[in-house]
């Protein structure tokens, strides 16, 4: 997982290994080239002018301070106010412009007394407006950031978001709707497209898609749904002969010590033509020769029932069945916002007994995170572990206190 730099592609590349581009960081690209005065200038008027308004208060604690009493006498019981500051953004984060203009909008009416005692920039009528439908437009976009910035998120949520995404900038123009947002939306459309043309190539993204019990094959062209197919059950064939070998390995020592005890059997059991043998003797050698021919019926039978991949047709059935019971399963629902959306590999693991080579694939393709956000977390869990207070601690404890801060939530501190 890495950025869209091109010397991490670079890097991706010459080394080798499957790669994937952060969600997020694309998401990022595509909305800031749209947020770009050089499109549209009235969308970039706004935003210089929020910042202005916002970094007025940010460097004022006597502005601050009187914001929050007008906030305060805005407040009753019957319409209560909310009492926020205002958020100021950063150009690495595009959401968090996202959030500066949301928070205007909330404390639009605070804001209106403010100028009204105070000279400070003010946002005409149309440019109110032109907030709201721009806040509709990128409230999906949100929406899938805070999406890949989960820890439970897999790389298979990065084809439906895109499909989804296409299909809202898509939507027709309504009527009222401002033609600075509808260049926008076109923008943002076509960059969007080219940035994830090739996505439908990913093994890795139309794998884990696959896998997501909430998608499976619906986002996926008709030609790609084959492809899909044959690379889960290519996938799916490859753990059976993996699960086939670690359940039934083949003892090689055992049975050549077997043969070898056998051999020598026979050879003290034998009849000899020169020496008689009494009944006793006779009757345990016949025994033993019996025996040995059970031994050899029952492992002639235990090696035609368990055929060696990938000759057998009958593994090959048993894996495209197992595909195709999930396939046909009914999707799961998508958890309605603001609810989490649920984990895939807690699906997974309550159908391990239905799907036993399925849930070893998506264990495999499933771990893969759409974004680097998770990772990142682990440097600030870090800095808040090691700080002033606490700078004599050692690497070994550092990275223990690290790693269980991040491990215990997963199993409800129990241990």
């Amino acid at each position: 997982m890495h950025d869209n730099g091109s010397s991490m592609v670079a890097a991706a590349c010459l080394s080798g290994l499957t790669d994937l581009g952060c969600y997020i960081h694309t998401m990022q690209l595509v909305v800031n080239a749209a947020l770009r005065p050089t499109v549209q200038r009235a969308v970039g008027d706004i935003i210089a002018t929020g910042r202005s308004i916002v970094g007025h208060f940010r460097h004022s604690s006597k502005a601050t301070e009187r914001l929050q009493q007008i906030q305060a006498s805005l407040n009753t019981e019957a319409s209560p106010y909310p009492q926020h500051r205002l958020i100021q953004d950063v150009q690495t984060r595009w959401n968090s412009t996202f959030y500066m203009l949301q928070r205007l909008r909330e404390q639009k009416r605070a804001i209106g007394l403010y100028s009204q005692e105070h000279d400070i920039s003010v946002l005409m009528p149309h440019q109110w407006n032109l907030i709201d439908k721009l806040l509709i437009t990128l409230t999906p976009f949100e929406q899938e950031t805070k999406k890949a910035s989960l820890a439970t998120s897999t790389a298979g949520i990065i084809i439906p978001g895109v499909r989804m995404l296409s299909a809202f900038l898509k939507k027709p123009a309504h009527p009222g709707d401002d033609f600075g947002i509808i260049t926008m939306r076109q923008v943002m459309l076509q960059d969007l497209t080219h940035r994830y043309a090739d996505i439908e190539k990913s093994k890795l993204c139309v794998l884990a898609t696959t896998l997501d019990p909430t998608a499976k094959l619906c986002f996926f062209t008709e030609e790609t749904k084959e492809i899909a197919k044959e690379w889960l059950l290519e996938a799916t064939m490859y753990e059976y002969k993996n699960r086939r070998e670690t359940r039934d390995p083949r003892q090689s020592s055992a049975s050549t010590s077997t043969t070898a005890s056998t051999s020598a059997t026979h050879a003290a059991g034998a009849p000899d033509q020169n020496v008689g043998l009494d009944r006793t003797q006779e009757s345990q050698a016949t025994d033993t020769v019996l025996y040995d021919y059970w031994q050899q019926i029952v492992q002639s039978q235990d090696q035609a029932s368990n055929p060696s991949y990938p000759t057998s047709e009958v593994d090959k059935f048993q894996c495209l069945q197992e595909v195709n019971m999930y396939l046909a399963e009914a999707l799961k629902p998508l958890a309605l916002p603001p609810a989490l959306p649920e984990d895939p590999i807690l699906y997974w693991k309550a159908c391990s007994h239905v799907y036993p080579n399925l849930s070893a694939v998506a264990r495999r393709y499933l771990g893969a995170p759409p974004s680097s956000v998770d990772s990142e977390r682990a440097f600030s869990a870090a800095g808040n572990i090691c700080t002033d207070k606490r700078s004599l601690l050692s690497a070994s404890k550092m990275e223990m206190l690290l790693f269980l801060e991040k491990n215990l939530p997963i199993i409800n501190f129990h241990y």
